[in-house]
């Protein structure tokens, strides 16, 4: 949603370990929390999960623009 401001809260990022899908191991990953900064949503406080092997900003913004268009639509309904 390249019309919606957001932004990432850097100062909580975290990596930690979780499972892999399907309980095959586990893996160390990032979660990245980010606020919206208007639209419908705005003030909507969201996180990501990213495998630390592709924890990149490309990956991470991908990933919170994904998220963000479904939170953007829901916050936009009306009746």
């Amino acid at each position: 949603m390249d019309n919606i401001s957001w932004h990432v809260i850097g100062d909580q990022i975290i990596q930690t370990t979780t499972l892999k899908p399907g309980g095959g191991g586990i893996q160390d990953v990032y979660e990245v929390p980010y606020e919206i900064d208007s639209g419908p949503a705005r003030g909507h406080s969201g996180k990501v999960t990213i495998a630390a092997a592709a924890f990149n900003p490309q990956t991470v913004k991908e990933a919170i623009a994904a998220q963000i268009g479904a939170v953007h639509d829901v916050a936009g309904l009306t009746s």
